[in-house]
């Protein structure tokens, strides 16, 4: 079975190389450029792992403020 891979990234250079990446590798791969839209990914899809640009304060600050209920 395919893993399924979120990356969040707001640069779509970027977002389009890992997403290459991550698809020759097998992966099925979602991808979202705003913290919005990927926390509702998580919420209605089952993701194995998600990619987040950790250099954007705001995806950062996002992710260490969402609630453990929305971490799998």
């Amino acid at each position: 079975m395919k893993k399924k891979i979120l990356i969040l990234n707001q640069n779509i250079d970027e977002l389009s190389a890992m997403r290459q990446l991550f698809a020759k590798e097998g992966c099925e791969v979602i991808t979202a450029t705003s913290w919005e839209t990927a926390l509702k990914l998580i919420t209605n899809i089952d993701i194995d792992y998600m990619v987040l640009d950790a250099r954007n304060r705001e995806f950062k600050e996002a992710f260490q403020n969402t609630g453990s209920s929305a971490r799998r």
